[in-house]
């Protein structure tokens, strides 16, 4: 409709003038911008649209931003960020957006004290435009809660704001407890423990807000080393967050930012003596995992990005989290 000059916004005043009801009209052609750009665009209305001022606000009660739906695994995500929260004695009104957000909720997200970003590359435009609109604090952390540090800084900042460090940090030592018998477990029936997959290498081919949180995780709790990162779509803030992730820990793999599937195939084929050695294994999706096996490359693929058609997770398995990091240790290994 966009294309051939259609006036969808008209269209849609005017439908909902005949049935009495409000309808939301968002337009994202995919020539006009990324799959960020549209998500953007659609939460931008939700806040102009639909939310609406409140008399006050509801104690200990947050907003959950920057969750992008229809990555891979991101319900589990999401449900272990809201268990955490809620763990710190926090009520989670609305997750914006979530699978079983309804409009009531957006609606009401301003009585929220405060909306807590998860991506923040996802999450700060929605963020900011509700600051303007209806003074709400918003916290965000440099990565998202991927990794135990993340997670750490991540979870003490809402604590913090709150006035619950004692709390946090009780909830942190509580969930490394556990950690620490997860990770226990791969010495428990397997020639190597943990450190078996200190020095491996690997590429990655995911969504751009989760590479600089991916890479960090990686080299500070596994001692692992990139060779090839690849953007699927160009994103300039989640590229100078890489670019300080690597130049922190001096890591120099290969990046491609053009989205072009064949330069990353080629990469991962390539025979050269890189300083960390060839990858061991890749992150992607359905894709790159098919074609690596019609080109005959012998290279476990671990999924993480969309398209998954070949891999399903029915349990309670989340990457975000104190237990995602057992989650994807387990993947990895």
């Amino acid at each position: 409709p966009f294309l051939i000059g259609e006036d969808t916004e008209g269209i849609a005043r005017l439908g909902g003038q005949r049935r009495g009801v409000k309808i939301v009209c968002a337009t994202s052609p995919n020539y006009k911008g990324t799959q960020l750009d549209g998500y953007h665009n659609v939460v931008q209305h939700y806040i102009t649209d639909l939310m609406e001022p409140v008399p006050q606000r509801v104690q200990r009660s947050v907003n959950l931003l920057g969750v992008f739906p229809g990555e891979y695994n991101w319900r589990n995500d999401q449900a272990e960020l809201v268990r955490l929260l809620e763990a710190l004695g926090l009520t989670v009104h609305c997750v914006l957006v979530g699978d079983e957000t309804r409009v009531h909720d957006i609606v009401t997200a301003p009585q929220a004290e405060a909306n807590i970003l998860f991506y923040p590359e996802v999450g700060l435009p929605a963020a900011r435009l509700m600051e303007e609109r209806f003074g709400i604090p918003y916290l965000s952390t440099d990565f998202p809660p991927i990794g135990i540090e993340s997670c750490r800084e991540w979870l003490l900042k809402v604590a913090d704001f709150f006035g619950l460090r004692g709390e946090g940090e009780a909830l942190f030592d509580r969930e490394m407890r556990e950690l620490g018998k997860r990770l226990s477990r791969l010495s428990q029936g397997s020639f190597n423990g943990l450190e078996w997959l200190f020095g491996k290498t690997y590429a990655l081919a995911i969504s751009p807000f989760l590479i600089p949180g991916m890479v960090k995780f990686l080299y500070e709790d596994l001692s692992m080393r990139p060779t090839t990162v690849a953007f699927r779509e160009f994103h300039e803030p989640s590229l100078q967050r890489l670019q300080g992730v690597l130049d922190q820990y001096g890591l120099s793999p290969e990046i491609q930012t053009s989205g072009d599937l064949h330069d990353y195939m080629a990469a991962l084929r390539k025979d050269y003596l890189y300083p960390y050695g060839d990858p061991w294994l890749a992150f992607g999706s359905t894709i790159e995992a098919s074609h690596l096996s019609t080109g005959g490359v012998r290279m476990p693929v671990i999924r993480m990005a969309f398209p998954v058609l070949d891999e399903a997770i029915i349990t309670d398995r989340p990457f975000a989290g104190f237990r995602g990091v057992a989650v994807l240790t387990e993947a990895i290994y």
